[in-house]
């Protein structure tokens, strides 16, 4: 059967826009160097990155909250778990910004999307960063038990015993903090790359070293920003932090993005 058409209609023609092609990023060689101004447009971005779907990492969110309250009621495995899990979930987290990078819709399943495409490196992240810290906690232990042998036999002078307990804590609370600052530094970078990039584990840590102390300027910009965000976000019952912890996340996928990738 003939279809009857109408001589007098507009002519029709399919307006649908091409599809964009999505932008590809390759891994540089070694991290550049931004400019201290980039830790708050991190920020900004990650606001642009991630208001689109807001609801879906509110969600994600909660759900990593919600598993690390209930491993925390499991004695020592608990703390472990979370510990080696906490890379894991990152990884896909991290994943769906990607995907959310791209103009593409987060989906919540992203959020398991590392332990099953990423999970044997994130979770070797994990390992060491435990290993790490039981390592740091074992020499500080060494350290008080030296400085107990060392200085601490004579205990009738009551100045020495003083000495001793002001000089211990303030050497266990320095090495605390420069433990901190090395271990984050080893870490902070290391899960976008073994994610994002299949990066290996050590070489990943190792250019998350060398890419904070290249950019330590605005990463300590970041931080401070950071730091009045979570302030403000516990101010109304901490409901708040909903929103700012995607946040920060989405800024710290476009800090990696501008440090490493072109």
């Amino acid at each position: 059967m003939t279809e009857i058409t109408n001589p007098y209609s507009p002519p029709r023609s399919n307006l649908r826009m091409p599809e964009q092609p999505i932008r590809q990023f390759q891994l540089l060689a070694e991290p550049k160097a931004v400019p201290a101004g980039f830790g708050w447009n991190w920020i900004t971005q990650g606001w642009t990155l991630m208001k689109p779907d807001l609801g879906i990492w509110i969600l994600m969110l909660l759900s990593v909250a919600a598993f690390h309250i209930l491993l925390s009621f499991v004695p020592f495995i608990g703390g472990v778990a979370t510990t080696l899990l906490s890379p894991v979930f990152a990884g896909g987290m991290l994943m769906a910004l990607r995907t959310a990078d791209q103009g593409q819709a987060v989906a919540y399943s992203s959020l398991f999307a590392g332990f099953s495409t990423k999970f044997a490196p994130l979770l070797g992240l994990g390992a060491l960063n435990l290993l790490m810290w039981l390592i740091i906690v074992a020499i500080m232990g060494v350290l008080f038990w030296a400085f107990f042998m060392i200085y601490g036999a004579d205990t009738a002078a009551f100045d020495m015993q003083t000495s001793f307990s002001t000089t211990a804590i303030s050497i266990a609370m320095l090495l605390g903090l420069i433990a901190f600052v090395a271990i984050s530094m080893l870490l902070w970078f290391a899960t976008p790359l073994v994610a994002l990039h299949d990066v290996p584990v050590f070489k990943a840590m190792g250019m998350s070293m060398q890419a904070c102390l290249r950019n330590i300027v605005p990463l300590l910009v970041y931080s401070l920003v950071a730091i009045g965000l979570i302030f403000l976000g516990a101010l109304p019952f901490g409901l708040g932090l909903l929103i700012v912890f995607p946040l920060l996340l989405a800024a710290f996928y476009k800090s990696y993005q501008q440090i490493f990738l072109k």
